[in-house]
């Protein structure tokens, strides 16, 4: 099977361009596997978040001194 030169290089640019082609569909397709892959971990990410803190209301004011006892002596003589 004799070939010339031309026949040759159009077989070579075709071949090219079907394997340019191909690599091309070939990175479509990864792309949308790898988008579908990540709306998948972001749905269970969502699915299984723990829910936020609720709001915690903290008590900044100096403590109150404590009132006294009162006497006991004063006390049993009230009575």
């Amino acid at each position: 099977m004799h070939h010339s030169d031309y026949a040759i290089r159009l077989l070579a640019e075709q071949r090219s361009s079907e394997l340019i082609a191909e690599a091309e569909r070939l990175n479509q397709l990864h792309d949308a596997r790898r988008l579908q892959r990540r709306k998948n971990l972001r749905s269970l990410l969502t699915r299984f978040r723990r829910r936020a803190p609720g709001w915690t209301v903290i008590d900044l004011r100096e403590p109150t001194a404590p009132k006294p006892a009162p006497n006991p002596a004063k006390a049993t003589s009230n009575q």
